[in-house]
């Protein structure tokens, strides 16, 4: 004797609901971790190189490396950005951890890189595969993960343009490596 198709629609449907919940609670997790980093990255963005951290107001990228690699505690990679002008970098504390703040002037846009030890909080959601892009107060992020450290890009322009730009400081990253 074979189920009424009733039950087998309402067996289908609820199979259907659990899935998506299941991703969705996925996807919660994913914007949580990002979201909890989102939130400071903007706020030291729009800090720039005014921060009360210490700071070098340099266009030099190896006198920022050597300025910054003994005051963080890891190798400093300063990416060279198209058409940006690197105006100096400083030290970040987030969540008790030491990062680099790097500003370029990119026409005319304030441009804010980040490297930062990567944290599990940080981190969970991130991947070195893909940049992960969010909104937040006005500034487009693009975050991923590399070489042990969370990296993102923040500024107040459009999504596609940040994305374009954290792909180009990929790339050079990935040319270094090899």
């Amino acid at each position: 004797m074979r189920p009424p198709r009733r039950r087998l629609v309402f067996a289908a449907l609820a199979a259907v609901g659990i899935a998506l919940a299941a991703v969705g609670v996925s996807q919660w997790g994913t914007w949580a971790a990002t979201s909890a980093l989102a939130e400071p990255l903007a706020r030291e963005a729009r800090a720039g190189l005014e921060a009360a951290a210490p700071a070098l107001t340099s266009a030099d990228a190896d006198a920022l490396e050597k300025w910054l690699e003994p005051q963080v505690g890891f190798r400093v990679e300063i990416p060279a950005i198209a058409r940006a002008s690197l105006m100096g970098g400083r030290v970040a504390v987030l969540d008790g951890a030491r990062g680099v703040v790097l500003v370029y002037d990119l026409d005319g846009t304030r441009l804010t890189y980040f490297a930062l030890p990567t944290r599990d909080a940080w981190s969970r959601g991130l991947t070195s595969e893909a940049v992960t892009p969010v909104s937040r107060n006005g500034y487009e992020l693009a975050m991923w993960t590399e070489r042990g450290a969370t990296r993102a890009l923040v500024a107040p322009m459009q999504r596609v343009a940040v994305l374009e730009v954290a792909e180009d400081c990929r790339r050079q990253s990935a040319l270094r490596e090899n």
